[in-house]
């Protein structure tokens, strides 16, 4: 835990830094679509404990409304291999897919923003026995904190946290974790 609160604040800083050299720079409107890395712990209760890991994707479109604020209606999708916890073993047809649509609200510094979000969280697990594939679908409610920082060329960084309780028909699991994304805006 004090590992990743060590690169949160060094991604802070970094963010201040480069907003404060870019003041004054105005909230880019607009379509962004970005890619990158997705890793969560999945908590089943009653069960035990999933770790995942895959590729993350995302749309969204960011509607300004001040110079400082905006919002962005958000689809993201993530496609994610699994693994028991304190387990080096991934399960090869074991597969893990989130999606979330969701609205988040962005303070603007410069180029770097910090935003908070709340919306609809989706899972879905997979397993492949053979010839034969299992899955179970959840949903709830869920919302997280986001960090980034984005050029006046379009190009941008977001990195994302996320916490969610999931409910299945015979279980409920509790989703925390995050993204790391680079992605374009569109003006």
């Amino acid at each position: 835990m004090d590992r990743k609160r060590g690169w949160a604040g060094a991604l802070l800083l970094i963010l201040l830094v480069a907003g404060a050299s870019s003041a004054g720079a105005e909230v880019r409107r607009g379509f962004g679509l970005y890619g990158g890395f997705a890793s969560y712990t999945l908590k089943d209760t009653p069960g035990g404990e999933l770790k995942s890991s895959g590729l993350s994707f995302g749309i969204d479109y960011q509607i300004a409304l001040a110079s400082a604020f905006s919002l962005n209606p958000l689809l993201q999708s993530s496609v994610e291999s699994v693994r028991a916890s304190g387990s080096s073993v991934t399960c090869s047809s074991c597969t893990v897919n989130h999606g979330i649509v969701a609205l988040q609200a962005r303070f603007w510094f410069g180029g770097g923003f910090i935003g908070v979000h709340g919306g609809r969280y989706n899972e879905v697990r997979s397993v492949t026995f053979g010839p034969v594939t299992a899955s179970a679908s959840g949903a709830g409610a869920g919302g997280g904190v986001a960090i980034g920082y984005e050029a006046e060329g379009g190009f941008f960084m977001l990195l994302q946290g996320d916490s969610a309780t999931i409910n299945f028909d015979t279980f409920s699991s509790k989703l925390t974790g995050g993204r790391l994304n680079l992605g374009y805006r569109w003006k």
